[in-house]
């Protein structure tokens, strides 16, 4: 739960960085980056070491067990969450070389990239979705209007802070349970 309100600063952060400093460059996004991955791994160190002291003494004290459960319970879901935004921001790159830098904009990828990685698992699976709705119906819109490329530009943060905040106040925890590392 903390995790995710560190995600909704600094992606607020980012978004008011892009509408009022424009032009949005690269390396706050690579400041906040760094700033997030730290920051999350930080609160998986610490719950693990928070965890741990909870099981002193119990019959969980097992340090293969602990492992176990600090590795899927707090380290798994970031670390598939860091593979998939850097997987995401590999195939976006690749894209847009293939087809000179036609869909995205120098910020977009690792924006983007940034934004998979702080939805976190599982909701970065809705998160793309949703982007992927949102381009679909913007491309529709843009082709009626015959107003030409459509651009995502704008859509990244504000989706993701949305997905966040729906997890936080309107997702049960029960639509999640089927993807939590066991």
């Amino acid at each position: 739960m903390l995790g995710d309100w560190i995600a909704l600063i600094v992606l607020g952060f980012l978004w008011g960085v892009q509408v009022f400093l424009r032009p949005f460059r690269v390396s706050y996004i690579r400041v906040a980056r760094v700033i997030s991955i730290a920051l999350i791994f930080c609160l998986a160190f610490y719950w693990s070491w928070a965890q741990y002291e909870t099981w002193t003494g119990t019959p969980f004290a097992s340090i293969a067990y602990f492992s176990k459960y600090a590795g899927l319970k707090f380290f798994g879901p970031p670390v598939i969450a860091l593979l998939a935004a850097w997987v995401f921001s590999r195939v976006l790159r690749w894209m847009n070389r293939r087809y000179e830098n036609r869909f995205f904009e120098e910020e977009e990828i690792p924006t983007a990239s940034l934004c998979v990685f702080l939805t976190g698992y599982p909701l970065f699976f809705l998160y793309l979705i949703i982007v992927l709705i949102e381009g679909l119906v913007f491309s529709l819109l843009y082709s009626l209007l015959s107003k030409g490329r459509v651009p995502l530009y704008h859509v990244w943060l504000p989706t993701a802070l949305f997905v966040i905040i729906m997890k936080i106040y309107f997702l049960p925890a029960v639509f999640l349970a089927p993807f939590t590392l066991r």
